[in-house]
């Protein structure tokens, strides 16, 4: 008698073809994680630094000093999350500007560093 086609014996796979189906799934997996990786370096982070866009560390707070440029500030720093520029009389017929610039904690935490700048010079900084 004749065994069914749905109760035929299951050929058995060989070593090698077990070998060749385990390395494809973990060469598989390593392209969907350097692909993931890949996503969230160019969607997330500034290029140079490594750090989440518009976030700073305490320390890069801290190294930065009075006296310092908007340009070499944001240098260090990166771009900022948001900027506020004023420009005023200076009461001698010409304008003066004043501009702060905002970043958030690199540890997510719920503060702000905030920089502001009289005339492109850094001249107060705080942590809030």
């Amino acid at each position: 008698m004749a065994t069914p086609p749905w109760a035929a014996p299951k050929p058995k796979t060989t070593v090698w073809q077990r070998l060749l189906i385990t390395a494809s799934i973990v060469v598989g997996t390593l392209i969907v994680i350097s692909a993931a990786a890949d996503y969230y370096d160019k969607h997330h982070l500034v290029e140079g630094n490594g750090y989440p866009a518009h976030s700073i560390t305490d320390g890069a707070y801290r190294a930065t000093t009075i006296g310092g440029s908007l340009t070499s500030v944001k240098a260090y720093l990166g771009e900022p999350e948001s900027v506020q520029r004023h420009e005023y009389g200076n009461g001698s017929g010409g304008t003066s500007t004043s501009s702060c610039i905002y970043y958030s904690d690199l540890n997510g935490n719920t503060g702000v560093y905030q920089f502001c700048f009289d005339n492109g010079t850094l001249t107060s900084k705080a942590k809030y």
